[in-house]
């Protein structure tokens, strides 16, 4: 049995579930292809304590795969029994229970880890549950309804590649080559005699 870490085990309070009904919330909202996320499975049952549950989850086995099932913070004596063995599908189960829960109740939690979404696109990631039986303490039938639920696995943001700064090269100087210079001789005074008068 995988199990999660204590960490994992949230309280149900602000978890929006309406009365009689079933779901499957995953946390967060949006993956991306190798995170592990949780789903809790939430019941809200006001007025009945709930004593035992049977469930089947489904969900896309080509977006995701299950890790484990552990027990929510309900008030069940042990970890649920499970069978993940079908690709696309678990079913969950217990019974025994220290009290009565009832009102909004975290049944077990399912650790996902998101798979490679194909096409490079995101994909919407519905996740089903049905109940096939959840009893009273009296064994009394629960008519629990599910509520359909999901989640997004979108493609690893790729990393924009940031230019490393190169330093240009230093010119160094260089002589450029000069014309050969032309010496001119200098014209020669010559002494003219002026006639004296």
């Amino acid at each position: 049995l995988y199990a999660l870490p204590d960490a994992a085990k949230s309280s149900t309070e602000g978890w929006r579930v309406g009365e009689n009904r079933i779901a499957v919330i995953a946390e967060p909202g949006i993956v991306y292809p190798g995170d592990l996320f949780d789903g809790h499975i939430i019941v809200n049952s006001p007025s009945n304590p709930i004593s035992a549950y049977d469930v089947e989850v489904t969900y896309d086995s080509r977006l995701l795969r299950v890790l484990g099932v552990e027990t929510g913070s309900s008030f069940f004596e042990r970890p649920p029994t499970y069978n993940a063995d079908d690709p696309g599908r678990i079913l969950i189960n217990n019974s025994g229970i220290e009290s009565e829960p009832r009102g909004i109740v975290e049944l077990a939690v399912i650790e996902f880890q998101a798979w490679d979404v194909p096409w490079g696109i995101s994909q919407y990631v519905s996740i089903g549950i049905t109940v096939r039986d959840m009893a009273n303490p009296n064994f009394q039938n629960i008519e629990i309804a599910p509520i359909a639920s999901g989640m997004y696995v979108q493609p690893r943001p790729v990393p924009t590649p940031v230019p490393t700064p190169t330093q240009l090269p230093t010119p160094t100087p260089t002589e450029l080559p000069q014309p050969p210079q032309q010496i001119t001789p200098l014209a020669t005074p010559t002494l003219i005699s002026t006639p004296t008068p």
